[in-house]
């Protein structure tokens, strides 16, 4: 799912910043984007808003 729409926004997948763990909250997840550490991550849509962060509804 994240290499499709990453190819939709014309962004190759491996161009993708990712950390390797160590996140265990969701404000963690979102500190790490908005501080640039990382491009993407799965989080709660309340704590996404809060950080200033675009949300994306994900289904699987």
């Amino acid at each position: 799912m994240l290499r499709k729409y990453s190819e939709k926004l014309g962004r190759g997948f491996e161009g993708i910043r990712a950390l390797g763990g160590g996140l265990h909250t969701h404000g963690e997840v979102c500190e790490a984007i908005a501080s640039g550490r990382a491009d993407v991550g799965l989080t709660l849509r309340y704590t996404t808003e809060k950080h200033g962060l675009k949300w994306i509804h994900v289904a699987w």
